[in-house]
């Protein structure tokens, strides 16, 4: 499907599930929607309704000018309206890497509207920066719920997550560090801890976004 960014560039996107209650997925730099299938495939069938979509000059998306590509947080805010669009009453944002940053910035100053709140963030392996959005200044400003993951070997992005939960005043945050080298999306993907950090942020949704959805918990191994 196709869906309009605030500034009006078109993005690509796929939509599973239905459903009050929305979860935008961003993904990281040089990789496109494809990359959160596996989680968005969880997520409907836990009953949430799931948009993943491409960035702006990524995928299917394609670039917009150059003076307004930087500001990826313009797609984002696309991406809750058009679950807004669909029926969906509240979201939870999960972003990996630029992903994470542009998530945040949207969560921070909300210009997708008031109609559809953010009811929570995950944010996978965030930068500090990522072109003009500043990730620190964001989190300065949430009281939303966030949920910072990376890895102990993600370079800069370890160090990143741990300024910004030192940063957030939000009292629903948490900070999980794995062994490893993961990065975004891989953190959920491959290594031992892959299924342990899935289940965590299928609980972080349930436990935020105040979702009608019945879910089966299983019995962690």
């Amino acid at each position: 499907m196709w869906f309009d960014a605030l500034d009006g560039t078109r993005l690509s996107g796929v939509v599973l599930g239905q459903g009050t209650t929305g979860v935008l997925l961003a993904h990281q730099r040089w990789f496109n929607l494809c990359a959160f299938m596996p989680l968005a495939r969880e997520l409907s069938q836990a009953g949430y309704q799931v948009l993943s979509f491409d960035f702006r000059g990524f995928g299917g998306s394609p670039p917009s000018d150059q003076r307004v590509a930087r500001w990826l947080d313009q797609d984002v805010a696309g991406g809750i309206r058009e679950l807004h669009r669909r029926g969906a009453e509240r979201v939870v944002l999960i972003g990996a890497s630029m992903g994470a940053t542009s998530s945040l910035a949207e969560a921070a100053h909300p210009r997708h509207g008031p109609e559809i709140p953010v009811a929570g963030v995950v944010s996978l392996s965030s930068p500090v920066r990522f072109y003009e959005m500043d990730a620190v200044a964001a989190v300065k400003r949430l009281r939303t719920p966030l949920l910072f993951v990376t890895s102990e070997g993600d370079g800069k992005y370890t160090n990143a997550a741990r300024l910004l939960y030192q940063a957030a005043p939000a009292a629903g945050k948490r900070l999980v560090v794995v062994p490893g080298n993961g990065h975004g999306t891989g953190l959920l993907v491959y290594g031992p801890y892959a299924a342990r950090l899935r289940s965590l942020v299928m609980d972080f949704v349930a436990q935020h976004a105040g979702a009608s959805a019945q879910r089966t918990i299983r019995p962690s191994r």
